[in-house]
């Protein structure tokens, strides 16, 4: 058991508490409890290890709070929690993922200008997406590099369900 043990990671720090289950071949299962910051080079090193797209932006920090993970071994993976970007974003993210699919229950983006929330369900056979709110461009090229115009937004609410 870990309880409040500060951590630090290149430019990241956080405050950890949790449970790990662990052999000498894996990690079976993990309870964690985080609040810290990642900075640049914390942010370059985990979108490289795991694997994220080039398109998604790692060129401001992020302060994470009240955030917890967990995962089984062979299992489901998942993450809750509050994230602050250096830009002014404020995300709430609820996702979890199995080997059947990704659900993300709850994705809440908001700043100056933006107030959105957005719930995703890719499984194997159906896709679920829901919409409220109101998403500018420039809200959402604070977080992903694309080629969208300035000042053009989302603004509504819809479902969608794909077969």
């Amino acid at each position: 058991m870990l309880a409040d043990a500060g951590i630090g990671f290149l430019d990241a720090s956080a405050v950890v508490s949790g449970t790990l289950n662990t052999s000498i071949e894996s990690v079976r299962k993990g309870d964690i409890r985080l609040s810290g910051s990642l900075g640049l080079k914390a942010l370059q090193w985990v979108k490289t290890s795991f694997g994220i797209p080039e398109y998604v932006r790692t060129d401001q920090t992020i302060s994470v709070s009240g955030s917890r993970l967990t995962w089984q071994e062979k299992g489901e993976t998942v993450f809750e929690g509050s994230m602050k970007t250096g830009a002014g974003q404020s995300v709430a993210l609820n996702l979890s993922k199995n080997r059947d699919g990704l659900l993300i229950k709850k994705l809440d983006v908001s700043d100056a200008v933006s107030k959105a929330s957005l719930s995703i369900d890719i499984q194997e056979t159906i896709k679920r997406l829901s919409f409220k709110g109101k998403l500018d461009t420039s809200t959402t090229a604070r977080s992903y590099q694309h080629s969208s115009g300035a000042g053009r937004y989302g603004t509504g609410r819809f479902h969608c369900r794909v077969r």
